[in-house]
């Protein structure tokens, strides 16, 4: 066998060396061969106990993917009556992949700022789960995305070389085996988000001592940091602390308790840098600082009082914001800007994609934060700039400030779309905030970027906004559509209203069902075409808004309603959106359809949400305390087994996620 072929083998079988722990790397240097195949042996002898059923101080944590299940399991019935409450509740932790974004948020605050790039662009897409990109089930590592984690830890290593002077923990004139020992110690804490065993530390020093060997201390480096980039402790979280465990918290309503083919549940309470991630990661999207650090070494993330003050001090933090974001980016499906296409005879709207997204994103950055700076009336009266101080209040947004807030933002390229006036020389990137007419548009179901975005290229979407409005607003989606039925929509006709052309289009007996539910709720838009500007007529024919809500579990807001602003105002008051705005972060937070298990600790975040009158800030904090975020069970070891004897190559997918 060639040299060249040969190290194409060894190449090979080191890429694959990551699922038991031991890091992909590519051996560019034929004398690292033996350091590398002497960590492969250890990960050969690791392999003597189960992969899917882990324990806690094992030299490396298995990165097996999760098991993938036939389908996205449907959301129970939230019927929050009769529950057994009062014991911890929990279901298991299954290891949570970086998502792109939280990968490059990571490397931002792994290296402090010195390393720089958006390493995670070429990853591919997660996949979604009710639109979220969040599911620990069905996002999973493949081959196309371990081939990206190795592209960027080349290059994240590469930069980070270039900076030993402030990552070291010693003087570079000092820099010797012992200084990076201290550095393996030290930079892999940071990495993996907990102290790394003995056994963890002793393959990066070799690993090391290999490399320094070949090529001088900064190449033993730039390897151990490309090796510990692409270790499963870095590109996961896994929970395995069972110091504290809990004992008859399973009730009645835990279906696992009665399942004689699940064996027995054993529960408990996260561990302290376990409880530390689960913390930085929903609410910056990143991983700890050194506060939650120090406060996970000393104990101090065990009781809910606790949690709840490090969750009011990190949304105080600027990086609460890219939490934040990320979740209204994954719940509005904002990404689809990126592909948006409308045609429209006198506007080119291709080029506004992003400016409707940044439009969008401020709005919702001030409804949730409570920020309210002054605004610029039609009139072009001066402006406040948009938020941009860097500092970040506890978040005093309200839902019924999101329904019923009469603020849009708007820059020079909207500004012409919509026909408003802003201050002569403003720059095109700049937004700024607009008094909206109280008649015509009030919060977020009016907003021009949104209706944009929920439309079709040459009409509007009245059926897509009726979706969206029970999908996301109210939890309760309407059936799907019978598999024969042509779902394009009917053209558009000069001679035509839309509501006229879609009431042809809805009496096939086939669709009048799902038509009854959905036009009532999305026709109502129809005083905003498909750029989002607002319009009183169409082909010369005065507008019906008039609309109904009907069949849902709030009858407090049923019956008819007269446009978006009158629906608006009763979605702003309702119980049951309230319910939905919960459960919409709860999935986004803990990486899963919400289950039987999860209600008792929805009930609580749900009371405490509406107790404080709909506060977004309440809600986060809520939400962290809740046992479901501070309690773990265990996978039970006869369920594991069964899951993990059906499960597919981690390239597989189900056409019941959305890729």
């Amino acid at each position: 066998m060639g040299l060249a072929r040969r190290e194409r083998e060894n190449t090979r079988q080191l890429r694959s060396a990551w699922r038991c722990g031991v890091l992909r790397l590519v051996a560019r240097n034929t004398s690292l061969l033996t350091a590398l195949a002497s960590l492969l042996t250890a990960c050969a002898a690791d392999q003597g106990s189960s992969e899917v059923n882990n324990q806690a101080g094992s030299p490396m944590a298995s990165s097996v993917a999760p098991p993938i299940s036939t389908g996205v399991p449907n959301p129970v019935e939230p019927n929050f009556e009769g529950l057994a409450c009062g014991a911890e509740n929990p279901v298991p932790a299954q290891g949570r992949l970086l998502t792109r974004v939280q990968y490059d948020l990571t490397v931002r605050d792994l290296f402090g700022g010195l390393v720089t790039g958006d390493f995670a662009a070429r990853f591919p897409e997660e996949n979604q789960v009710l639109g979220f990109s969040t599911n620990a089930e069905f996002h999973r590592a493949t081959s196309w995305l371990s081939e990206g984690h190795m592209t960027a830890a080349e290059a994240i290593a590469g930069q980070a070389i270039t900076h030993l002077d402030q990552l070291l923990p010693c003087s570079t004139s000092a820099a010797d085996s012992t200084c990076a020992g201290g550095f393996i110690s030290d930079f892999g804490a940071k990495a993996f988000r907990r102290p790394l065993t003995p056994d963890e530390v002793a393959p990066f020093t070799t690993l090391y001592d290999a490399a320094s060997a070949a090529g001088g201390f900064s190449s033993g480096i730039k390897l151990v940091i490309e090796a510990m980039l692409q270790s499963p402790q870095f590109l996961y979280r896994f929970d395995f602390d069972r110091s504290v465990p809990v004992t008859n918290s399973v009730p009645v309503n835990n279906s696992a308790a009665t399942d004689p083919n699940l064996g027995s549940v054993s529960s408990y309470r996260v561990g302290g840098y376990e409880m530390a991630s689960r913390l930085s990661y929903f609410l910056w999207n990143s991983m700890p600082d050194a506060e939650l650090f120090d406060a996970a070494a000393q104990g101090n993330l065990a009781s809910a009082d606790r949690v709840r003050a490090q969750a009011k001090r990190m949304l105080s933090d600027p990086k609460a914001n890219d939490g934040v974001l990320d979740f209204f980016r994954e719940w509005l499906a904002l990404r689809n800007f990126g592909s948006l296409v409308r045609e429209y005879p006198d506007a080119q709207p291709a080029a506004f994609s992003q400016d409707w997204r940044g439009s969008l994103e401020l709005f919702l950055q001030e409804m949730f934060w409570g920020r309210l700076p002054k605004t610029a009336d039609a009139s072009g009266s001066p402006p406040s700039s948009a938020p941009s101080d860097g500092s970040q209040p506890l978040a005093n947004g309200t839902l019924s400030d999101l329904f019923q807030s009469h603020v849009a933002y708007v820059n020079p390229a909207l500004a012409g779309l919509y026909g408003v006036s802003l201050p002569a020389g403003a720059a095109a990137q700049d937004f700024f905030p607009l008094a909206l007419d109280v008649d015509k548009r009030a919060g977020l179901l009016t907003q021009p970027a949104l209706m944009a975005l929920i439309a079709h290229p040459d009409q509007t979407a009245p059926i897509q906004r009726g979706v969206f409005v029970r999908d996301q607003l109210l939890c309760q989606p309407a059936p799907p559509p019978p598999p024969t039925v042509n779902a394009v929509p009917p053209k558009p006709d000069p001679s035509l209203t839309t509501r006229q052309r879609f009431t042809q289009h809805s009496e096939d007996g086939t669709c009048s069902g799902c038509h009854a539910l959905l036009d009532p709720l999305g026709l109502p838009f129809e005083d905003f075409d498909q750029l989002g500007r607002y319009r009183d007529q169409e082909n010369g024919q005065e507008l019906d808004l008039s609309g109904a809500l009907n069949g849902v579990r709030d009858t407090t807001i049923e019956g008819d309603f007269d446009g978006p602003l009158e629906l608006g105002a009763r979605l702003a008051g309702s119980s049951q959106v309230q319910e939905c705005i919960v459960t919409q972060w709860y999935r986004y937070g803990a990486g899963r359809v919400e289950q039987n298990e999860d209600l008792c600790s929805l009930a609580q975040v749900i009371a405490n949400f509406k107790n404080s009158g709909g506060n977004f800030g309440e809600l986060l904090v809520s939400l962290v305390a809740s046992d479901a975020f501070r309690y773990r069970s265990e996978v039970p070891v006869a369920a594991a087994e069964m899951a993990a004897s059906d499960t597919p190559s981690g390239d597989a997918q189900t056409s019941e996620v959305t890729q």
